[in-house]
């Protein structure tokens, strides 16, 4: 089935973290492998004006590149 890559996101790790670890469990109790990557932000542009389409799509591109 091969490795996933565990993308918690700014929010989870910082607000949720239980999600994180509760999908870490599952992921452990079912054999799924999985690791983290080296992912960036990913701003919302609707929550923060600050950041336009184009980098967030650049952003999120490059998370899923990872």
């Amino acid at each position: 089935m091969g490795e996933f890559k565990l993308f918690p996101g700014c929010v989870i790790q910082n607000r949720y973290p239980f999600l994180e670890a509760s999908a870490k469990f599952v992921f452990d109790k079912v054999g799924i492998e999985y690791s983290s990557g080296e992912f960036g932000c990913c701003p919302n542009p609707v929550g923060l004006k600050f950041v336009d389409t184009t980098t967030w799509c650049a952003l999120a591109a490059r998370n899923l590149a990872e």
